[in-house]
């Protein structure tokens, strides 16, 4: 069996300034809410219990060490570069 290399452009840093902005968000709502009613409150309450998912799915790869991406019950291929990925 051969290794495959793939090259990935993106990493997973945009998806975590992502989830941190969304967070924010979610603050400011239950925040501002207190002011203008209970509806963004209850919004940004249930954005903050759902969002954690989010950050399940970022992993970090060190120096020489290797990541095993799993998709649909198959092995995509290893990732070895020092980054963020998601």
């Amino acid at each position: 069996m051969k290794e495959k290399v793939l090259h990935r452009k993106g990493t997973g840093g945009l998806m975590l300034v992502l989830t941190i902005v969304i967070y924010v968000l979610a603050f400011a709502a239950i925040i501002l809410g207190i002011a203008f009613g209970p509806l963004p409150v209850f919004a940004g309450i249930v954005v903050c219990c759902v969002a954690w998912i989010l950050f399940l799915g970022l992993k970090v790869v060190g120096p020489q060490e290797a990541l095993c991406s799993r998709c649909s019950a198959s092995i995509t291929a290893p990732l070895r570069r020092t980054a963020f990925t998601s």
